[in-house]
């Protein structure tokens, strides 16, 4: 069926270049289609193709003190942990952890990415990959992606996500 549908389909995208598209159905109730009109075809009206482009990047305008937009255009960031899922318990004795993040779209000339863990900043990041964290304490932590201007100011702050480490330790 599988098959089928994908034929019709593209048979239905070639046809659609053609001036005139004519379905005829068959004694078994199966359609078929054609650019060459038959005695017992129908006309078939096709609409036009919609097609989309994404654009390259969003820009937010950043509000002065006064509330009016100022010149300064600013990038709408998406930056993100995705593994391991928030609330995660990594047991690990030597502490080590690996972070994939993501950050959508590519930063801009002049922006700075960190990670951030428990509110401070322990590592920079340049894009979208995966980083290794050795020696970490046990217990809960918050992990978060913060971008930065140029000038230090924070542009943007991920979702936090919250990893349990679990260690052994020698007094148990």
């Amino acid at each position: 069926m599988r098959l089928v549908s994908s034929f019709i389909f593209a048979a239905f995208i070639n046809l659609s270049l053609a001036d005139e598209i004519y379905r005829e159905i068959d004694a078994e109730g199966i359609p078929s289609y054609s650019s060459q009109e038959t005695p017992d075809s129908d006309s078939v009206k096709v609409g036009t193709i919609s097609t989309y482009s994404q654009p390259k990047s969003t820009t937010l305008l950043e509000s002065n003190r006064s509330g009016q937009p100022s010149a300064k255009a600013i990038t709408a960031y998406n930056a993100r942990i995705t593994e391991p899922n928030g609330y995660a318990a990594i047991r690990n004795n030597a502490g080590s952890l690996s972070l994939t993040i993501v950050i959508e779209p590519v930063l801009s000339l002049g922006h700075t990415a960190q990670l951030m863990m428990d509110g401070a900043a322990i590592r920079a990041i340049s894009g979208s990959g995966t980083i290794k964290l050795d020696n970490l304490d046990r217990g809960t932590h918050q992990f978060q992606i913060r971008i930065k201007r140029a000038d230090g100011k924070t542009i943007f702050d991920g979702p936090s996500t919250t990893i349990s480490l679990l260690r052994s330790s020698i007094l148990h």
